[in-house]
């Protein structure tokens, strides 16, 4: 009963560990300021972000999110931006 317990614990600690590397923790106000006149640019970079991602998921291989992607599709939908 022990080693069950240590072993669901250990491999849920390893899940979220895995999902806080995937996503990690942003402030995405750095990336509003850095992209407010330039929202084209920032749709471009979320992009090209997510599709580079997707590829190496496909490839089995790790991911790196730097909050590009993330931080604008909130931004999109904190101005009420429809999705396209």
């Amino acid at each position: 009963m022990l080693g069950f317990s240590f072993a669901l614990i250990f491999t849920c600690a390893k899940a979220s560990m895995a999902k806080k590397a995937k996503y990690p923790k942003i402030n995405c106000e750095d990336f509003v300021g850095e992209y407010k006149d330039r929202l084209d640019h920032w749709e471009n970079d979320a992009v090209v972000e997510y599709k580079i991602n997707e590829n190496a998921i496909l490839r089995n291989e790790e991911t790196h999110y730097s909050g590009v992607m993330q931080c604008f599709c909130q931004h999109q939908k904190s101005e009420g931006t429809p999705n396209e």
